[in-house]
């Protein structure tokens, strides 16, 4: 990594001060150079590459904040909501006077994009930039102190990243794979997850080649662990398989020593003989996996998909149908018909289900208006 105040930002800050005007520094400007190496150092001489600069953010007053009297830094804070590009140089830009102040260069970093529509994962990044001279902090006018702005920005950042594992959760429950993504197989007497990618707690756990996994024992349960750990400025996700005793009780979700939440869930077990038995939560319009049904395997009250041309017949209108155990009117049954919401209720012209049992009681049986056809995707689950 190497960094420098350019020869035009001591310039226009000797100038400035001898003048007794303030310097703005208002921009982030971030760039992928080609054939750039982070490890040879900048010139002072070094000017915006123009032609590769990948994205500009305007800096908020809040994220400016001084050190001490000659040191000042900047902060981007930059989203799952900005993305997709890549950037080994970044610079900080004064506006008014079009003038570079300083630059540095990095190992090649991702910035990606969350999408709703593909689930694609997207990351949250700050980029902060210290720089020192003499009577910094009255040059630029800063009053903010960087230890409160940045335990601020550290708070923003973990909100973000909750609300999007939250939208995650309410997309995908927990726990959802797609494809072979963490198959558990056997090869010989070793076995192995498969790569591909899935999301366990909200939280998108992508494996981009085979991991073998160690069982000591037969049988045995194999469960998923996955938490999003701290690394620098940006959390990242970190998934590892768990092979423990059959029927052991593992929770959904628990904090390690560190106060970390790891989300867990169960992805196959391992019988007596050795075989493995794919217990993934199926992708929704899978009609081979499991049979087409899972129940109480990952979510924490419990989970069921059925899926299209796995019922042998339409499932008659008025008939109890069973459903994972819930509590009558506590608005925590979560029913899902071809990927639609259903709601529950006594009338039929507005509601699709009616839930069975006095309000209070438990439950483990739902009752539809209608009747449901084979070639229909089912999925309850139980908040």
């Amino acid at each position: 990594m190497s960094i420098v105040m350019t020869a035009a930002g001591e310039a226009l800050t000797a100038r400035l001060q001898s003048e007794g005007k303030p310097l703005i520094i208002d921009t982030f400007i971030f760039a992928n150079v080609p054939g750039l190496d982070p490890s040879e150092t900048l010139t002072p001489g070094i000017t915006v590459p123009t032609g590769h600069v990948v994205y500009e953010y305007p800096i908020p007053e809040e994220y400016r904040a001084y050190v001490n009297p000659n040191q000042v830094v900047y902060s981007a804070l930059l989203g799952s909501d900005v993305g997709d590009w890549a950037f080994n140089w970044q610079g900080l830009y004064c506006s008014e006077y079009e003038t570079l102040i300083a630059a540095a260069t990095f190992p090649t970093l991702e910035k990606r994009k969350y999408s709703g529509a593909t689930g694609a994962a997207g990351n949250n990044l700050t980029r902060n930039f210290l720089i020192e001279f003499s009577g910094a902090r009255e040059l630029t006018g800063l009053t903010i102190s960087a230890e409160v702005w940045q335990l601020d920005f550290t708070i923003r950042l973990l909100g973000m990243d909750e609300r999007e594992r939250l939208s995650n959760y309410d997309l995908y429950g927990a726990g959802w794979f797609s494809g072979d993504g963490w198959k558990l197989a056997r090869q010989g007497g070793q076995y192995a997850c498969a790569p591909g990618f899935g999301y366990v707690g909200g939280i998108r756990a992508a494996l981009e080649e085979r991991l073998p996994v160690v069982a000591t024992f037969t049988p045995a349960d194999v469960w998923l662990d996955v938490c999003l750990k701290p690394q620098g400025s940006d959390r990242v996700a970190v998934a590892a398989p768990m092979v423990v005793e059959p029927e052991t009780d593992v929770s959904f979700s628990a904090a390690d020593e560190t106060g970390l939440l790891h989300y867990r869930a169960k992805i196959a077990a391992i019988d007596a003989r050795g075989e493995v038995i794919d217990l993934r939560p199926p992708a929704f319009g899978d009609p081979v996996r499991n049979g087409g049904t899972l129940t109480g395997l990952t979510a924490p009250s419990g989970e069921l998909v059925s899926h299209a041309g796995t019922r042998a017949q339409a499932i008659t209108a008025g008939g109890d149908w069973t459903v994972p155990r819930y509590e009558v009117g506590s608005k925590k049954l979560q029913v899902f018909l071809a990927g639609i919401p259903c709601f529950p209720g006594g009338d039929p012209q507005k509601d699709q289900f009616q839930e069975v049992g006095e309000p209070g009681s438990m439950s483990t049986a739902i009752r539809w208006h209608d009747e449901i056809p084979t070639d229909y995707d089912i999925h309850v689950r139980v908040k």
